[in-house]
């Protein structure tokens, strides 16, 4: 009898070892099947400005910002594969699927599910978190991976955390993690509250918080003197517009991240509002409904409260409710949005209606991630056009003008920023190369077909606002800003315009 009991206790790592081996494998290949073609895009948008940066210029610090982790990993793919971009795209896919098995290896640790719930939870918060298609600017975009990077560390100090303490090491890991992942991106900030809460429990003293409180308030205030000493500021001018909402704004940001977790980006936003007020009074029904019931009340207060607080940020921020840009600020809250998802779905007590709901977010999930993919790849495309028909004329004495270049496809960055870069890095005068206008998606959706050039070069105009004057001079008015700009025609050799579909030469 003592021998068999001790095979069995010897027995239990084993199988949950090929379990995680098996759940592991499981991750890899649906990440590798469901992302793979991403893998082939280019780099896009920021990633040539901070490449040049990195490989060009060698600078990794620069004021007013502080992303030491990410330029890192940027610089290590570099020096790795150079710069083909098929090892970062492939770095940034890995790294989301370990962030997928974390969440699945912390399910395991978490002391308040129910032991029967646990398998079903840790499987399904995992896979859902993979093929999430609301997060997926982390993962597709290169230098993206900095929110990601940040929350693959906040999740390990996430695990780490719910392991038994039993030396002062099991309290400077969760810090040391946290630290590290605050140097990479600073959506992780509410996290030690967060770990908090997985840590109540009533019968606990409360002087068995105060360690976690101290080693959490000692690696924040550390990585804050050392944010200042290095990049002369602690927010930098992002974190400026955290502060700048008014109380209506935040509210109102807050109905969108709800809503955007979720839905889909549309550019009619008062259906978006209504639907993300009914999900929003849906969540609260069934939270009032589990709470009465008394059936695992206090797991799920827990969860909400931990989804909640790593909502701060995103909604501190604000994020785009027309296009999928800006997902990246909910990579952080996605991990703890599947898992109070996945939940939910285990109350489900009949298995079959369980596994179908299971089943119908799964299939919901994947059919916007496809989606969202297409975008990032058709960017890709368009980026390389761009680039390849300005080096065919790129030898000219005089300068090149650019007329509605695209600064995003759906939500995929095309070239809001790093033209100039991305010319350098492949050869070409960028001094020779102006941009006159820029394109953004609103103006591209008002005209169903391709943009046509309406006369010639003499007189004639390009949608929506490049006007050709009597051969001698061209104005353009920019979007957003409407502020008007002439030039001299003679001062250029060649126009190009983006058509919605290739770059042209103006005739």
């Amino acid at each position: 009898m003592m021998r068999s009991a001790i095979l069995s206790i010897r027995q239990k790592p084993i199988s949950q070892f090929y379990s995680s081996t098996a759940v592991g494998i499981l991750l890899l290949l649906v990440g590798l099947s469901l992302f793979g073609q991403t893998l082939f895009k280019p780099f896009l948008c920021d990633d040539y400005t901070v490449m040049y940066r990195l490989v060009y210029q060698h600078e990794f610090f620069l004021h007013g910002f502080f992303r030491p982790v990410s330029d890192l990993t940027l610089y290590f793919c570099y020096l790795v594969g150079g710069e083909e971009p098929f090892l970062f795209n492939l770095f940034n896919l890995l790294f989301h699927i370990l962030c997928a098995f974390l969440l699945y290896l912390t399910c395991l640790k978490v002391s308040f599910f129910r032991a029967s719930s646990i398998p079903f939870i840790s499987i399904t918060s995992s896979v859902l978190f993979l093929v999430y298609p609301y997060h997926n600017e982390s993962i597709v975009w290169i230098v993206g991976r900095a929110s990601m990077m940040a929350c693959f560390f906040a999740f390990l100090a996430l695990f780490f955390s719910l392991r038994p303490i039993r030396s002062t090491l099991d309290y400077l890991w969760p810090c040391l993690f946290y630290f590290i992942g605050l140097c990479s991106y600073e959506t992780i900030l509410p996290l030690p509250g967060i770990i908090l809460i997985f840590l109540f429990h009533p019968q606990k003293s409360l002087k068995s918080y105060v360690p976690w409180v101290a080693g959490f308030s000692i690696t924040l205030g550390v990585n804050f003197f050392i944010r200042y000493k290095i990049s002369g500021v602690i927010w930098g001018s992002y974190g400026q517009k955290l502060f700048s909402p008014s109380t209506e704004g935040y509210l109102a940001n807050f109905v969108k991240v709800i809503g955007r977790s979720f839905l889909p980006p549309s550019d009619n936003s008062r259906l978006l509002i209504a639907l993300s007020v009914a999900i929003a009074l849906l969540a609260a029904f069934f939270l009032y409904k589990v709470v009465r019931e008394k059936r695992d009340k206090a797991v799920l207060i827990k969860l909400t409260a931990a989804l909640l607080l790593s909502y701060i940020v995103p909604v501190m921020f604000g994020i785009s409710t027309r296009t999928f840009e800006g997902d990246r600020l909910v990579y952080f809250s996605s991990f703890f949005l599947m898992l109070w998802t996945a939940f939910y779905v285990s109350l489900i007590k009949t298995k079959i209606f369980r596994n179908v709901a299971f089943g119908g977010i799964l299939i919901y999930f994947i059919v916007f991630l496809f989606k969202n993919n297409a975008a990032w790849i058709k960017a890709g495309l368009i980026t390389n056009n761009i680039i390849k028909e300005v080096k065919n004329i790129a030898s000219a004495k005089k300068q090149i003008g650019l007329i509605n270049i695209p600064q995003e496809y759906n939500g995929a960055l095309i070239f809001r920023n790093g033209l100039a870069e991305a010319l350098l890095m492949n050869g070409i005068d960028a001094n020779r190369v102006l941009v006159l206008r820029s394109l953004i998606s609103e103006e591209a959706r008002q005209v169903p077909g391709a943009i046509t050039l309406q006369g010639d070069k003499k007189n004639g105009f390009i949608f929506p606002n490049t006007t050709f004057y009597k051969d001698s001079i061209i104005k353009v008015i920019q979007p957003l800003s409407g502020s008007e700009t002439s030039y001299f025609i003679n001062n250029f050799s060649h126009f190009l315009y983006w058509n919605k579909q290739e770059l042209l030469l103006v005739k």
